[in-house]
């Protein structure tokens, strides 16, 4: 795949690929400060160019710590912007209040709160929730199975990522 853009601040890029880049037109867009991941600047990027869903491939990898930082920034943005990380398995994203979507019966769905959600109701899941808490390092929701095409999620308060199989 060849981006449109590449953006951060350049410390893990090395030389020559970025020369390939730039040789192709990508478009460069260097920022130097520190403060934000160069997951964090890419969103705040999509943001001004005014996208609504943005879909990040290579955001779940090989480092927990890294992983789990781009929970922790997804978290941050989930509001402003609809974000699906896609791993090798998995289509991950935040819950923001409700979601219905179709799916395979049989297949995986996972509830992490991310620290905590309270009034938390599922339909269409093997282990249905009505209205309970989950928390994080108390009670989470994983590893629960669809038994119906059509699946309900919802919550009243605090953060949800939702883990569902991908069919890519």
């Amino acid at each position: 795949m060849m981006p449109n853009a590449i953006i951060g601040d350049m410390d893990s890029i090395k030389q020559p690929l970025l020369k390939k880049y730039k040789k192709k037109n990508v478009e460069i867009i260097e920022i130097s400060e520190q403060e934000t991941t160069d997951f964090e600047k890419s969103l705040n990027h999509c943001i001004d160019m005014g996208f609504d869903t943005v879909y990040v491939f290579g955001g779940a990898s090989p480092r927990a710590d890294h992983t789990l930082n781009n929970y922790s920034v997804m978290k941050r943005y989930y509001k402003k912007l609809k974000i699906v990380l896609i791993d090798n398995n998995f289509e991950i994203s935040f819950i923001n209040k409700h979601t219905t979507f179709n799916y395979k019966k049989g297949k995986l769905v996972s509830l992490l709160p991310l620290a905590r959600a309270t009034g938390v109701t599922t339909k269409g899941l093997e282990y249905p929730l009505r209205g309970e808490t989950l928390e994080l390092g108390m009670r989470e929701g994983t590893l629960n199975r669809a038994t119906a095409q059509n699946v309900s999620i919802s919550l009243k308060t605090g953060s949800l990522i939702l883990f569902k199989k991908h069919f890519l």
